[in-house]
């Protein structure tokens, strides 16, 4: 990116659009072709090749058995969508969901998302609508040491689900973020617990991989690294930056809601935006973006757990792929948050042509675009160091 001063700037955040850069020649000349040589609309009550082929791609490279596809222009569509088809399917109508995690604006997305900077001054929202602690071992609110009792604390996380699920039979869905854009990333036996509890309670586990998926963590979907839920929500990085596109992956058991309508969107299956998405994965096929986010993820977690035995200030490292997070602290026995000292160090970053964003005040979260190689993640790191180095941390 550039700014109004010609300064150039690699952007670690692109709103989890970006994975494969902004304007990838390949996106922007499917879009054009499909403009010149075929429809930029298909009518509702019609398909269209783009969004067939691109429906039997996505069905191929899922986890087994998500082989069902509906899209929708955006994400916070795509939330609804899911949160709509659990009801549906189960005859349910309460959620559980976490705090600190965004789920979208519109009514029920914002609703089942923890961030009350989207439900403040909205009076009631979506009755029903639970939320439970997401799984932060390094910030547990038991002061539980995250190095060695990690077991006890998912207990600790997941009594509160199970909790909710003994006192409300009519509980449709959990629907959660597999890895957390913070990011926190849960372990396998945490979301597996979860999966045996909507099984047991015959509520539906919905990931929303909106901004954790397509490649993002060194597996195409997010899920991968744990277990296939009922639901995945789509989204972001699905258009290739070039135009909005979301959609859900489901099984075809669920395929049962024909006298239902949980989409009816104008532009659901538009054949612009589906020429975009085949275009996306065409690409991260060809240049085996994947593996090359799960090489170079460990790279450049490597440097970065480097820095963190040299600055006391790196309290925390987390995430996974090419979604990472360093949680930054005045004081490594308390944890108390750097605000101030994130604040100086996002500057001086944004001066050398560095962009992230700071979740909470004090966490730097990193999501670079899939694309970056060796160079751009050794800039990355020496620019973090120059800025520990400036701020005396």
């Amino acid at each position: 990116m550039y700014d109004l001063d010609g300064q150039k700037y690699l952007d670690l955040h692109g709103n989890g659009v970006h994975n494969i850069g902004f304007n990838n020649p390949d996106v922007v000349a499917a879009v054009k072709k499909q403009l010149d040589e075929s429809l930029a609309f298909t009518p509702r009550r019609y398909t269209n090749i783009p969004a067939v082929e691109l429906a039997q791609k996505l069905c191929e490279q899922s986890p087994s058995g998500l082989d069902r596809v509906l899209y929708c222009p955006g994400g916070s569509e795509a939330i609804e969508m899911a949160l709509l088809l659990a009801k549906h399917i189960t005859g349910k109508w309460k959620t559980i969901s976490f705090y600190d995690c965004y789920h979208g604006t519109t009514w029920q997305a914002a609703a089942v998302g923890g961030d009350p900077h989207f439900t403040l001054g909205q009076g009631p929202m979506v009755p029903g609508a639970f939320h439970v602690e997401f799984p932060n071992y390094y910030r547990n609110p038991w002061g539980l040491d995250h190095r060695t009792e990690r077991e006890h604390i998912d207990e600790l996380y997941l009594r509160q689900i199970e909790l909710i699920l003994k006192h409300h039979p009519d509980m449709a869905a959990i629907i959660g973020t597999p890895i957390a854009s913070a990011p926190h990333v849960p372990s396998a036996y945490f979301w597996q617990r979860v999966a045996d509890l909507c099984v047991e309670y015959d509520a539906l586990l919905i990931f929303d991989e909106i901004v954790c998926g397509l490649g993002r963590t060194g597996t195409l979907f997010a899920c991968e690294h744990y277990l296939t839920p009922d639901v995945v929500v789509m989204g972001k990085s699905l258009g290739g930056g070039v135009v909005p596109f979301a959609g859900i992956l489901t099984h075809d058991k669920y395929n049962c809601l024909q006298d239902r309508s949980i989409g009816h969107f104008t532009h659901e299956k538009s054949p612009l935006s589906s020429a975009a998405a085949l275009a996306v994965l065409n690409y991260m096929q060809r240049k085996q973006v994947v593996n090359r986010v799960k090489e170079l993820g460990e790279y450049f977690r490597g440097s970065l757990l480097e820095l963190q035995q040299q600055f006391p200030i790196i309290g925390h490292i987390d995430g996974k792929g090419f979604l990472i997070g360093i949680d930054l602290v005045n004081d490594a026995v308390t944890k108390e948050p750097a605000m101030e000292a994130a604040q100086q160090i996002l500057s001086y970053c944004l001066d050398r042509g560095l962009s992230f964003k700071l979740y909470e005040g004090n966490m730097i979260t990193m999501r670079p675009a899939l694309i970056i190689g060796k160079e751009e993640i050794d800039f990355i790191v020496a620019t973090l160091r120059g800025a520990f180095e400036a701020v005396g941390q």
